[in-house]
């Protein structure tokens, strides 16, 4: 795995999370352990599908479930990602 970025545009540091690239899925490691997966370049295909619930992830650590196809263009918009829940790395790294 290789650590992608851990800045934002501009300097500022991510406090709550760092981006690590697997392949070609992004992931999102939260400081409490959690992992979700950046799935921004194809949510309009997954909600469409309705086969994972997508959620917006914000920099400081919080999340909201996205319900809409405009609340998923606002967060595009904004720049912010858009995930799907994975699990805890303790839990995947043990399996």
């Amino acid at each position: 795995m290789q650590i992608l970025c851990n800045q934002l545009k501009g300097g500022a540091i991510l406090p709550f999370f760092k981006l690590i690239k697997l392949n070609k899925m992004k992931i999102l490691k939260m400081r409490d352990g959690f992992l979700w997966g950046d799935v921004t370049e194809i949510a309009k295909d997954i909600f469409n599908a309705g086969t994972f619930e997508l959620y917006a992830v914000y920099f400081d650590g919080s999340e909201s479930l996205l319900t809409d196809i405009d609340a998923i263009n606002n967060q595009i918009e904004s720049g912010l990602p858009i995930c799907i829940e994975l699990d805890n790395e303790k839990n995947i790294y043990n399996y």
